[in-house]
């Protein structure tokens, strides 16, 4: 077959049972008003209601969609993610509603608030200490917001900034991912300075290196790195090694002038972080909040917002930026001053534990943690614990 067979479930008579009797239901499809999904997807909130009033019903079962409604969904990252109320535009396009930036701002306060989320927080912290206790070699640290805390922003979804929050808790955390990315990343541009190498930001010259089938003095830094030097130096992965390090042997301090000695400098790298062929000696954990609610009852999560006002000029350049040009507010959330979050790193080797959790600790006070870092989110406040 030229096409891939399309497998289409028949409804159940359950779900033609439910069809049929929709015209006295809440469910979407002809409403008791006797409006159809189309006109009451049309609804707009009046101004005068309050945030997220009046928003129209989603697409879902009637016993879900009274849940969502009445403020009975105590998890955010299932509102945030698959409970969004869209309004209807016409055919088959739809678009956000204004209001629901606001109104999960609402949600956020109202659902870490409850008992519900509290009890999540005190078992995950529980859990915390039983790893600290159990892991071999564990340390643990904590880190406080000192301003704002945005991360997941790159992630999809129809606010257009997304936001982490845990599949199954829904509250926002640092993946572990993160958290060694970010270490390994700031040990590498330790190794780079010492080594006189910068990272390539030229976006024209790494485009025209990649043409070439050329890498950047940073990506043979660390192939160097990374790489298993041969002992015999007549062999072809050795002399292929040697050939990249006297790319970069011209700006190398004279105490690193060899290739070994490169190489030696990667060895705490490989032990700690690992590599696709070899597993790392060091497990860094997720990092959760160890509280939801700060001292003055408001919520970890707080809209931020970007407002680029020309924006049309950005795009297209074609119009030049003056105050004729409408801005565009874009909200999205962060996490507020004053959230602690709680690390934890382990593994085997003592020492390289020890070592690894200092450079997570210099990771985070210098350069920050999440997006937006260089506008001054993501600071932490590093405390040992």
């Amino acid at each position: 077959m030229s096409e891939k067979a399309k497998v289409i479930q028949r409804p159940t008579s359950d779900i033609l049972e439910r069809i049929k009797s929709s015209q006295n239901s809440a469910h979407p499809g002809t409403g008791g008003d006797g409006r159809t999904r189309q006109n009451r997807n049309q609804v707009r909130p009046n101004r005068d209601q309050a945030p997220g009033a009046g928003l129209p019903v989603l697409p879902l079962p009637e016993s879900v969609n009274r849940l969502c409604n009445n403020g009975g969904c105590e998890n955010f990252g299932l509102l945030f993610h698959r409970f969004l109320p869209y309004s209807h535009v016409g055919g088959k396009e739809y678009s956000l509603d204004k209001e629901v930036p606001k109104k999960l701002e609402q949600d956020a306060e109202r659902i870490f608030s409850s008992d519900v989320n509290q009890n999540v927080i005190d078992a995950l912290n529980e859990r915390h200490e039983r790893l600290k206790q159990n892991c071999a070699n564990a340390v643990t640290f904590s880190g406080t917001v000192a301003w704002r805390l945005a991360v997941g922003l790159g992630n999809e979804h129809p606010m257009e900034n997304g936001l982490t929050l845990h599949r199954i808790y829904g509250i926002p955390y640092l993946p572990a991912t993160t958290i060694k990315g970010v270490t390994r990343s700031w040990k590498l541009g330790k190794i780079a300075e010492s080594l006189n190498i910068s990272p390539c930001t030229d976006s024209g010259e790494i485009k025209q290196l990649k043409e070439k089938n050329k890498k950047t003095p940073w990506q043979m830094m660390e192939e160097l790195l990374w790489a298993t030097v041969p002992a015999e130096k007549s062999s072809k992965e050795y002399k292929r090694l040697d050939k990249i390090f006297a790319q970069l042997e011209t700006n190398v301090p004279e105490k690193y002038r060899s290739l070994e000695k490169v190489n030696q400098l990667g060895k705490e790298l490989r032990e700690v972080f690992g590599s696709q062929k070899v597993k790392g000696q060091v497990c860094f954990m997720d990092a959760f909040p160890m509280n939801i609610m700060l001292e003055d009852d408001s919520p970890i999560l707080c809209l931020d917002i970007l407002n680029p006002h020309y924006q049309e000029y950005y795009q297209a350049g074609e119009k030049p930026p003056a105050d004729y040009l409408d801005p565009v507010p874009c909200f999205f959330f962060t996490l507020r001053r004053g959230t602690v979050f709680s690390f934890l790193l382990h593994g085997n080797d003592k020492n390289l534990v020890k070592k690894a959790t200092k450079w997570c600790q210099a990771a985070i006070r210098e350069a920050g943690i999440g997006a937006k870092t260089a506008a001054g989110y993501g600071e932490l406040a590093v405390k040992e614990q």
